[in-house]
């Protein structure tokens, strides 16, 4: 094993150990008030705004108006995930499925409508109502023989007239409803290494005598298990007015800008991926440079670039939109060489004040972290001026730096003199 991908397997390990209190941390929280489930058309209990589900089969009247919710669309970036390594078909490159990023619709459900307990009790047998209930969107009419829960498409981002006609066999109209419902959708955006990328929390554990889990992205050790996929399911889930469309991006292993050779970067330059397709050494890379270009990730602002495409999101009026309204960042840690970081203060006694050929050669370990991060605000600046190039645009106050657990200094803020020992002992890395 080449001792780059060696030392990249020792951070792997500690970082999962990292990644898991950042998971824990989100799991033990306290619940937000979760968006209404969609109701399914023979479950009486169940309602998503508006009478008739407090727990029995009793009749209640609708609420006067319209009651709905957004249904939930965030998860959605699990199946919508393309890569070169997916198995139902081969993509060119890694990106989105524009279905997804891209909606032409969005799934409402309207709660509890029946005008009298005689349709509401046909429902509950599956039987179809005795009124017809007109559903108009923007113009569009539906009718449908149900009235405890519909289902309405709505054409995009903006404000939508939904109205409600409910007649009788005869023709004649029983009651009538109207209002605009608005539909607000916010693109979140998600770059970084193995702390945002859910290092340590797979997808689904090993079962079946299998070596590891499993990935939504093998190549970048990819979960929703981490903590921004986590938070913004709570998100889109305390709002049942809005829905979220998340699109990430998040590689193990990756560093903001700083270049290693045989691996890359992440963030800003391509990158091999924690689990490359095909593994190379730096002399590969300095004997064949078209390498980069054919088997490595494009840089993580290259790939939401390639993932938004010519094409823009759907604003209000038809005005278009590409604005990213939440971008987070994860990076700097593998910038100051954490895998060598790690490796050389699990060995090395005191290793703040060693030299070691781990990690920096001639200066010491503290002289060679400090040497490294100091480099670190520039990628931030790099970061913030790739964005423009680009033309990707995020809302004032929406771009957030994500903080690492702090594995390095003790409770009086001073560097410790032993690092990591309790996750990684000496003799589990020494070979």
């Amino acid at each position: 094993m080449p001792i780059s991908h060696a030392l990249r397997a020792v951070a792997v390990v500690v970082s999962a150990s990292m990644a898991f209190v950042a998971v824990s941390v989100i799991a033990d929280a306290a619940p937000v008030s979760a968006k209404p489930k969609p109701c399914p058309i023979d479950d009486p209990n169940c309602d998503p705004g508006g009478g008739g589900g407090d727990g029995t089969q009793t009749y209640q009247p609708p609420n006067v108006d319209l009651t709905y919710v957004l249904m939930p669309r965030v998860g959605g970036w699990k199946q919508a995930w393309k890569s070169r390594q997916d198995t139902n078909k081969k993509w060119a490159v890694e990106t989105y499925d524009p279905r997804y990023v891209f909606p032409t619709a969005f799934e409402s459900r309207f709660g509890n409508q029946c005008v009298d307990k005689v349709d509401f009790d046909a429902e509950l047998l599956g039987n179809l109502t005795v009124n017809t209930y007109r559903w108009t969107v923007d113009g569009k009419a539906t009718e449908f023989r149900t009235c405890y829960s519909t289902k309405l498409s709505l054409p995009g981002e903006g404000n939508h007239t939904v109205r409600l006609d409910v007649r009788s066999p005869a023709g004649t109209t029983i009651v009538s409803k109207e209002r605009i419902v608005k539909v607000v959708d916010h693109l979140v955006v998600l770059f970084g290494d193995s702390m945002a990328s859910g290092e340590g929390a797979p997808e689904k554990n090993r079962k079946n005598g299998a070596e590891f889990g499993t990935w939504i992205d093998k190549r970048c050790h990819r979960s929703s298990w981490a903590a921004v996929p986590r938070a913004v399911e709570a998100l889109e889930d305390a709002d049942p007015y809005s829905t979220v469309t998340f699109l990430n991006f998040a590689c193990s292993g990756a560093t903001l800008g700083d270049w290693v050779q045989g691996v890359g970067s992440g963030v800003l330059g391509p990158y091999n991926g924690i689990e490359p397709i095909v593994e190379f050494d730096a002399e590969d890379e300095v004997a064949d440079p078209t390498i980069i270009q054919r088997f490595y990730l494009p840089s993580q602002v290259d790939q939401l670039k390639q993932a938004l495409g010519v094409k823009v999101r759907n604003g209000s009026a038809g005005a278009p939109s590409q604005t990213v309204d939440k971008l987070f960042v994860s990076g700097g840690i593998n910038d100051v060489r954490f895998a060598e970081l790690s490796m050389a203060c699990i060995i090395e006694t005191d290793c703040v004040n060693k030299t070691t050929s781990f990690y920096g050669g001639q200066e010491t370990v503290a002289q060679t972290m400090a040497s490294l991060a100091s480099n670190i605000p520039a990628r931030w600046n790099e970061l913030d001026q790739a964005l423009t190039q680009r033309g990707i645009q995020t809302v004032p106050g929406g771009r957030y730096a994500m903080e690492y657990p702090d594995a390095f200094t003790n409770n009086n803020g001073s560097l410790c003199s032993e690092m990591l020992a309790d996750v990684l002992p000496q003799s589990t890395v020494v070979w």
